[in-house]
């Protein structure tokens, strides 16, 4: 849940950063921003392991999972699917962190340790590789769509400016 428009508090968290901390020019164009409106989204994210070979403390490991999410609300409706497979020494079990744009993901650690089993002792370095396969469909963002702008413009998408110049 969060909003979009003045209500963010964007404003003053740029002059913030550009004023009183010196880094950059002092913002302009606020006149232009969008109106407030009230965001809610509720995403789904599963997981599920293909595979695993090898995995264990300080040895060589590999495993392979498939994924998927939905999303649904005023923020961003999508829908995604991946495929994930990881290989190197010391993997951690869970899942590969994929780095989502901001409200899309779940955001959740994916790396899950029982509370109740033996204590895990953490290696510093934990050489492995992912190689992940995603398609992702979006529907609609809020961020990319038209609506009024608090001086009373109006923004006009830049998926609808492009659809009109070809």
């Amino acid at each position: 849940m969060g909003c979009l428009g003045p209500c963010s508090e964007a404003e003053e968290v740029q002059k913030f950063a550009h004023d009183d901390l010196g880094l950059g020019d002092h913002p302009a164009g606020w006149a232009n921003q969008l109106e407030n409106d009230i965001l809610v989204n509720l995403n789904y994210e599963y997981r599920h392991k293909l595979w695993v070979g090898g995995n264990g403390t300080r040895r060589l490991g590999q495993d392979l999972s498939v994924g998927t999410q939905v999303g649904v609300g005023s923020f961003a409706t999508y829908a995604e699917a991946w495929l994930e497979y990881r290989l190197g020494w010391d993997v951690p079990k869970g899942f590969t962190k994929l780095a989502d744009p901001p409200g899309f993901g779940v955001a959740l650690d994916p790396v899950y340790v029982d509370p109740s089993g033996p204590s895990v002792t953490h290696r510093t370095w934990r050489p492995y590789f992912n190689l992940v396969v995603r398609h992702r469909s979006v529907d609609k963002f809020a961020a990319l769509q038209s609506r009024r702008t608090q001086n009373g413009g109006f923004y006009e998408s830049v998926i609808s400016m492009l659809a009109t110049t070809n």
